[in-house]
C-alpha cells in the first residue's frame, strides 16, 4: 500500500508539471479600441489597438505582434485581414497601436485579432476577436437638424411693478410693509422675493432678514418657498436707504411672486398699495405692529424708467425636460442598427419603452461654442417588425446654463436641442456576415 501511494504521488506530480507546461505559452487578451471595449462611433481615422500579454511565467515580454482587421466576422475567422494584415512587426509596442490599413469609411464595422511573439520568439495562438465600428467622419453624413423646444425669452427688468419712495424725497431711509395673507387649503408650488434699491435695499419676511441689495442695476433674489405655508398671514418688509451724495433720487423697487399648483399665480409689485414711513418703532416689522398711521408711497414710475435704467434680475433656471418622440415602421429583416445622437445639454434615449445603456449625464460636459460630444448605441435587438418608437429625454444640463449669467458668469447656449440620426442595415440576398 505504501509503495502504490507513492507511485500515486509521483503521477500527480508529473501530471501538474504536464499542466503547468501546457499553459506555460505566452497568450493575448484584453483587446481594447481607443482605450475601449469593442466600441461603437469611433471617429479617428486611425484607430488605436492595445491588448495585453497573458502568461504564467514571469518575466514574459514580446518581441514581435501581427494585427489583422476584417470587414467581417467570418473573413477575420479565415485568418483573413481585408482591411488589415501588418504581417509580423519586430516591436514590443502593445499599447495604441494605430490602425494602418485601408481607408475606413463612417459606419464601418471592423473586426480585428492579434497575435505576438515572446523574446525567444515562440509565437502565441491568435486571439480571441474583437471589434470596433466606425462612427460619422462628416457633418454632412448626418442627414439630420437639430430640434427641440425653444420657451421664453430671458427677463431682465422686474416688469409690471414700480419704483417707490415716500414724498419725502430727501429722507434718507424709508420703511414699507405689505401684508399678504396665503389661501388656506392652496399648494404653494413657489414663491421668490426679490428687490433692489438705489442706493440700498434691505429685505424682511416678519423679522427674517433676507438680506440686501447696492447696486440698483441687480436685484436680490430669493427663493422663500419653504418659508409660506397655506393660510397664514406674513408681512413682507423693505428699507431702502440712499445716501445723499448721489444726485439719482431715492427708490426701492421689488416684486413678490408666489406660483400654486392649483390655481394663478400672484405677482404683488411694489405699488400705491404698499405702506412706507421715514421712522420706525423696534417692532416695525412684527405682524403685530399697527401701521394704521402709515401713509402710501410715492410711486416715481415703472421699471425701466430713467435714471435708473433696466434692471436685471435672475434669469429662470427652472426649466422642465424636453420629450421627443418619433415613431416608424419596419417591413424588412434588419441585421445591423444604430444609433447615434448628441442631446444639449443631457440627454436619455428609448426605443420602444425601453431606456438604451446605463449612462447618466451623458453626453460629456463640452465647451460647446467649440465641440459636442456624441454617442453612438447598437439598438438591433431593440427594434421589432411594423411599428416601432424613439424617444429622447432633453434636460437642461449645462448647454441651457444652471445659473444667471448676471450673477455668476456662467454662459448660456442657448435651449436643450437634439441632434440624432438611425440608421439601419437590412438583410439583403448573398449576406455573408
Amino acid at each position: 500500500m505504501r509503495r502504490v501511494k507513492i507511485v500515486s504521488s509521483l503521477a500527480l506530480l508529473f501530471l501538474m508539471i504536464a499542466r503547468v507546461g501546457l499553459h506555460a505559452a505566452t497568450g493575448v487578451g484584453e483587446l481594447q479600441c481607443e482605450h475601449l471595449n469593442n466600441p461603437l462611433g469611433i471617429d479617428a481615422t486611425e484607430p488605436r489597438l492595445s491588448w495585453m500579454l497573458e502568461s504564467n511565467k514571469r518575466d514574459v515580454s514580446q518581441s514581435a505582434y501581427q494585427i489583422l482587421v476584417a470587414s467581417s466576422g467570418k473573413k477575420l475567422a479565415q485568418d483573413s485581414g481585408d482591411l488589415w494584415d501588418s504581417g509580423k512587426i519586430t516591436s514590443d509596442q502593445s499599447i495604441l497601436t494605430p490602425y494602418s490599413g485601408q481607408p475606413l469609411i463612417s459606419h464601418e464595422a471592423c473586426f480585428w485579432k492579434v497575435r505576438v511573439w515572446d523574446a525567444n520568439g515562440k509565437e502565441s495562438g491568435w486571439s480571441k476577436p474583437a471589434s470596433w465600428r466606425m462612427g460619422i467622419l462628416s457633418a454632412d453624413e448626418w442627414h439630420a437638424k437639430w430640434i427641440g423646444l425653444d420657451g421664453e425669452g430671458e427677463v431682465d427688468l422686474l416688469s409690471g411693478t414700480s419704483w417707490i419712495w415716500s414724498d419725502d424725497a430727501n429722507s434718507p431711509t424709508n420703511y414699507f410693509r405689505r401684508v399678504v395673507t396665503i389661501p388656506p387649503g392652496s399648494i404653494i408650488k413657489r414663491a421668490v422675493f426679490e428687490y433692489t434699491g438705489d442706493n440700498e435695499c434691505r429685505g424682511w419676511i416678519g423679522q427674517f432678514d433676507l438680506g440686501a441689495r447696492n447696486n440698483f442695476k441687480t436685484v436680490k433674489w430669493n427663493d422663500i418657498t419653504t418659508r409660506l405655508e397655506p393660510g397664514k398671514t406674513y408681512v413682507f418688509v423693505l428699507t431702502g436707504s440712499h445716501n445723499g451724495k448721489d444726485q439719482n433720487p431715492a427708490g426701492v423697487i421689488g416684486k413678490l411672486t408666489i406660483e400654486f399648483t392649483d390655481r394663478d399665480a400672484w405677482v404683488i409689485p411694489t405699488d400705491e398699495k404698499w405702506k412706507v414711513s421715514p421712522n420706525a418703532d423696534a417692532s416695525w416689522n412684527s405682524m403685530d405692529f399697527d401701521d394704521s398711521k402709515w401713509s402710501q408711497p410715492k410711486v416715481l414710475g415703472p421699471a425701466g424708467m430713467e435714471p435708473w435704467g433696466g434692471i436685471h434680475t435672475a434669469e429662470s433656471r427652472r426649466q422642465p425636460a424636453r420629450y421627443l418622440r418619433k415613431e416608424f415602421s419596419l417591413d424588412k429583416s434588419i441585421s445591423h442598427a444604430t444609433v447615434s445622437f448628441c442631446g444639449l445639454g443631457l440627454s436619455e434615449l428609448y426605443v420602444n419603452g425601453g431606456k438604451i445603456g446605463d449612462a447618466v449625464l451623458s453626453p460629456a460636459f463640452a465647451q460647446y461654442d467649440k465641440r459636442e460630444f456624441y454617442v453612438t448605441y447598437d439598438v438591433t435587438r431593440n427594434l421589432q417588425p411594423g411599428a416601432n418608437a424613439l424617444g429622447v429625454i432633453l434636460g437642461n444640463g449645462r448647454f441651457y446654463a444652471d445659473r444667471s449669467k448676471v450673477y455668476a458668469g456662467t454662459v448660456n447656449f442657448g435651449w436643450p436641442k437634439l441632434l440624432l440620426n438611425l440608421r439601419i442595415e437590412v438583410i439583403t440576398p448573398g449576406d455573408d456576415g
